[in-house]
């Protein structure tokens, strides 16, 4: 395991950790790196379980590579400068059970390959530009406990993809009205917390 968070750490992350093949933990989070993801972790770690890399500054976008780090169960990459679309090959990773994504700069839509995380419990994906429907493939996640979508351009309704999963315990999406007759950007009866558009004015609900 290596682990250097809060350290005040600038510049780059390091492609040499790419040999470090034994490699089961690392964590970065909260320091100010700048640079992009190394490709190359994903060539050869492939026993990394977790992995933390935000908050920081990284920037650019998430490397179709990773999808060789099979063996991750925890991926954090919140509260960076990333942007592009989200690799539909990380629909491959079939271990993870936490993906934290938000507070980045995410653009495209959710992946319908995501469906293929079958073992995920907690998926944040707020405060991005994501955009479009939310794929009826996602509804594979039957183990999907926590699942924050808030803060995007996601529209329609999400109630026969999530509202039948008997593990819901905490869904946030933009899905109160602003005002009387105006519908929601997500129609989401299952939700346990909704905001008005963009993800501002949150409330607690009934789900």
């Amino acid at each position: 395991s290596l682990w250097l968070k809060s350290n005040a750490l600038t510049g780059a992350l390091p492609a040499e950790l790419a040999n470090a093949t034994s490699l089961s933990s690392l964590d970065f989070g909260d320091n100010i790196l700048d640079s992009k993801l190394p490709p190359q972790w994903g060539s050869s770690l492939d026993r990394l379980f977790y992995l933390k890399l935000g908050p920081n500054e990284i920037e650019g976008t998430l490397p179709v590579e990773w999808k060789g780090l099979s063996s991750l169960s925890v991926l954090d990459l919140e509260g960076n400068n990333l942007d592009g679309n989200l690799p539909a090959e990380y629909g491959l990773l079939t271990k993870l059970s936490s993906l934290y994504l938000e507070s980045n700069k995410f653009q495209g839509s959710l992946p319908a390959e995501y469906g293929g995380l079958v073992n995920l419990e907690n998926f944040f994906v707020y405060n991005n530009l994501l955009s479009g429907t939310i794929s009826t493939q996602l509804s594979s996640l039957t183990k999907l406990e926590n699942f924050w979508f808030h803060a995007n351009d996601l529209t329609g309704s999400v109630n026969d993809i999530f509202c039948l999963i008997p593990t819901v315990g905490n869904f946030r999406a933009d899905c109160r009205s602003e005002e009387a007759g105006v519908p929601p950007q997500i129609t989401c009866n299952c939700c346990t917390s909704c905001c008005t558009r963009n993800g501002t004015n949150c409330i607690n609900v009934a789900a």
